[in-house]
């Protein structure tokens, strides 16, 4: 027995000292990586004080964390880390990879404060609809019908999620699904399969959502020293005419707008009020704080414009403004938001609009509105309204100029870096990288990667200005 201990220990000093050994030879190959910029309009100097942070992923093993000056990219620096294993650790969140859009947001991590739910698919959520059918099947069958839900119930199901500390409670959802009595579409059908063995017990029992409709459920927060304010925003999405169109608000005191919400010392109760109620045709996108929550922003797509409303912290209406035109033909595409700024960007037929609103003497107002076809007409395209050509990876403005990072699949990992100002495109340039399948070949060699193709991942990049104390 002692002979075994030794011998494993032995085995697993070897192997530590063989991986160190690898380790040494993979870190030093992989950390040389250069960047280059070709200037394809503009001037260089436009990107002057620009920094971009890229992580770029390869097969699940190999993460490059590259610190490129956008105006010397020969100065960039690079980190390597790999894994056998698998990255699975701080450095980046696989749940980028599987968003089309990875914007840069003023995200911290923490978990929503306010999560609601409209539960689809599980035959728990259905309990009344599934017994139905259960009725109908003789033991050793099986039996599937089709099941208007309106015909059953009066509206949707809710669940409230507070302080994402796993718990659900029971009576601030009742609260909720009294509140927000959603009617569910009177053609919205499931479609429900029970199985019974020969004794008549069910074995199996599945739900199959309907297939002409998709929804989604989404909530914007914005906590307070005493209460939730937020925005519940409930759509369908129809395959059949590939239209989009909201809920049936119409039983919800007030409709469709900003709501609040204040519960009790441990959040087992609460109620609910509407502050702001938003105008019929009215569709919310989006509703946030300023950083020092003195200000609380709306965006909606309304008339055939991207509106902003301005509030303060009592939800006083303080302002509207009409950022660019918006609609069916041109959604509101993302949001960044800075400490003083934010960046809408609207998805139009044939190319990305930007606006910028900036906090200045204490109002904030629009700053810069700029767009990317002049990039499109030259040939120089990141624009992909279906998001399969193209990604757009981040943003930052500063004293007038606004950074846009994109790439697209025959780029990666190289990307576009274009800068705007008050005259249009001020610099658009290539950034090109040495990770590419030639010069990777010694490194998959060391680590026993020697197969297939290498596909490479831009995740979502650091960009920011170098913000100086006279600029801000």
């Amino acid at each position: 027995m002692k002979r075994t201990s030794i011998l494993v220990l032995l085995l697993a000093l070897f192997s530590a000292a063989v991986l160190t050994g690898v380790s040494i030879a993979v870190q030093w190959k992989g950390s040389s990586v250069t960047v280059e910029a070709e200037t394809l309009a503009g001037d260089q100097a436009a990107a002057e004080g620009l920094e971009l942070s890229l992580p770029v992923y390869c097969q699940n093993a190999m993460l490059w964390e590259l610190t490129v000056p956008a105006a010397r990219p020969g100065d960039t620096d690079s980190r390597f880390d790999f894994s056998s294993l698998g990255l699975r650790n701080a450095q980046f969140n696989l749940l980028n990879l599987a968003s089309p859009y990875p914007m840069v947001r003023s995200v911290d991590g923490t978990p929503d404060v306010l999560d609601i739910r409209i539960p689809l698919g599980s035959s728990s959520d259905w309990e009344e609809a599934v017994q139905l059918v259960a009725d109908e099947t003789p033991a050793g069958e099986t039996r599937t019908r089709q099941i208007r839900l309106a015909e059953v119930y009066d509206a949707w199901p809710i669940r409230v999620y507070l302080d994402g500390n796993g718990i659900w409670f029971d009576p601030v959802g009742q609260t909720f699904e009294d509140y927000f009595s959603i009617p569910i579409p009177q053609d919205y059908q499931v479609e429900i399969t029970v199985k019974k063995n020969e004794r008549g017990k069910e074995t199996r029992t599945d739900v199959e959502n309907d297939p002409q409709y998709s929804l989604e459920c989404t909530v914007d927060t914005v906590e307070t020293d005493d209460a939730i304010l937020f925005l519940l925003k409930v759509h369908y999405f129809s395959w059949e005419s590939y239209q989009e169109f909201s809920a049936d608000g119409s039983a919800i005191p007030g409709g469709w707008g900003i709501y609040r919400l204040t519960t009790n010392e441990d959040k087992t109760e609460g109620s609910l009020e509407t502050l702001f109620s938003l105008p019929e045709g009215s569709i919310a996108q989006q509703f946030w704080a300023s950083q020092d929550g003195s200000t609380l922003f709306l965006l909606t797509v309304e008339e055939g414009v991207l509106r902003l409303r301005v509030f303060d912290r009592n939800m006083v209406l303080l302002d509207t403004q009409d950022l660019m035109p918006a609609g069916e033909s041109d959604p509101f595409y993302d949001l960044l938001q800075g400490d003083d700024f934010f960046v809408a960007v609207v998805a139009d037929k044939d190319r990305f609009r930007f606006t910028v609103v900036e906090q200045k003497d204490g109002a904030w107002t629009t700053a810069l509105s700029t767009h990317t076809l002049t990039q499109e007409q030259s040939g120089y395209s990141f624009y992909s309204k279906d998001g399969y050509g193209a990604n757009l990876l981040g943003m930052d403005y500063a004293q007038g100029r606004l950074a846009v990072c994109a790439t697209n699949h025959d780029l990666e990992p190289g990307f576009y870096l274009s800068v705007y100002d008050q005259e249009g495109l001020a610099y658009l340039g290539l950034y090109s990288t040495s990770l590419h399948p030639k010069a990777l070949a010694p490194l998959r060699s060391d680590l026993g990667m020697e197969f297939g193709e290498v596909p490479f991942d831009t995740l979502s990049p650091g960009i920011r200005w170098q913000r100086t104390s006279e600029g801000g």
